[in-house]
């Protein structure tokens, strides 16, 4: 009897229990239903997407490098008898860097010469013999094809002797001497570093929205970093591949001025200017959130928040150009994002 009567008390307990959060449970929902109910709204202010003219003109960062730089190699083989330049010296183009020992080249072109001068004359020989049938038209043609080899032999011979005379191919700057006087050459052996700087390139890259604003051919203005002159540039370049951020790179031809103002590797700014405005479709700036490559607005519809992707183009300082995601005259959030997110009941303030 006392073991059913503790059974009976321990089922009572569990039931009191059940019962409990039974009731906390209904009453908790009832307050989470209560609170939906009382949310409180968002304040956002609207603005109407419209077209209006923008203004194109827009500034790209870049760099320059030279148009025309190399490293001189060796023709040909021998000591360094003569070093006629040094490190920063300007050279214009023919002009002579270094000699080398001729006098082995000398020698191999004075016996390919003579060889060649015999040969000559013994196959002016062999036609006077043909024509009196003395040889065969075989031996003749033999000659003919000695000629021909020792005349391959002379130029090769006069090439190596004219090599032994090194020259600048370009005019422009030394900027690294790889040999001295007394130095050993083989083919192929570096001399000199040459850059050109009287003309340089300036090398950006423009967005897949501004690509169709420029083209080659077109004058540009820009200004180096180092200093407060500008320059006239020429697009000459303008990539058919986008890059992996999606721009396109541009080559700007331009030409230095007198004191050689611009050196290869300084940064500047390049200015498209445009005289005539764009109609477009747009959106102040600041009602996009998220990133510039994926950029998404707040729409309202029944007071509530909804979030839309869009393909922009155009960007000046103050404006976008909506190509996609959105018509004229639809209302999209420019103030309050902050606080919202998709589902957020909002109210409008002016």
């Amino acid at each position: 009897m006392k073991k059913l009567r503790i059974i009976l008390i321990i089922f009572l307990a569990v039931a009191a229990l059940s019962f409990k959060l039974y009731y906390n449970k209904v009453k908790l929902d009832k307050n989470s239903k209560l609170a939906d109910n009382q949310q409180l709204t968002v304040p956002v202010r609207l603005i109407d997407v419209k077209k209006m003219k923008i203004n194109l003109d827009f500034t790209e960062s870049g760099s320059f490098s030279a148009s025309h730089e190399l490293v001189l190699l060796s023709e040909s083989q021998g000591r360094v008898s003569q070093l006629l330049v040094h490190t920063g010296d300007f050279v214009r183009e023919g002009q002579v860097i270094a000699k080398l020992d001729e006098e082995i080249a000398r020698s191999q072109y004075a016996l390919a010469e003579l060889n060649f001068n015999k040969l000559t004359s013994d196959m002016l020989k062999y036609q006077e013999l043909l024509k009196g049938h003395a040889i065969t038209n075989q031996q003749f043609e033999e000659a003919k094809i000695s000629v021909a080899n020792a005349k391959t032999n002379l130029a090769m011979a006069k090439k190596t002797l004219e090599n032994t005379v090194i020259k600048a191919p370009i005019q422009g700057t030394i900027t690294k001497r790889y040999i001295e006087k007394g130095s050993l050459l083989t083919p192929g052996a570096m001399v000199v570093e040459i850059v050109d700087i009287s003309n340089l390139k300036f090398t950006t890259s423009i967005s897949e929205s501004q690509l169709s604003f420029v083209y080659t051919g077109q004058k540009v203005m820009i200004k180096a970093s180092a200093g407060k002159d500008e320059y006239n540039g020429i697009v000459r370049m303008i990539s058919v591949k986008a890059d992996d951020a999606k721009r396109y790179e541009l080559e700007i031809e331009v030409a230095n001025k007198s004191a050689k103002t611009i050196r290869s590797g300084m940064e500047g700014i390049v200015l498209f200017r445009y005289d005539n405005p764009y109609e477009a479709l747009v959106i102040p700036r600041k009602c996009l959130i998220g990133s510039i490559k994926e950029p998404v607005v707040y729409m309202i519809e029944n007071h509530k928040a909804r979030t839309i992707s869009i393909k922009t183009g155009i960007m000046t300082d103050d404006y976008v150009e909506v190509m996609n995601g959105l018509n004229e005259n639809d209302k999209v959030v420019i103030n309050g994002q902050i606080n919202l997110h998709n589902g957020s009941i909002v109210t409008f303030v002016l």
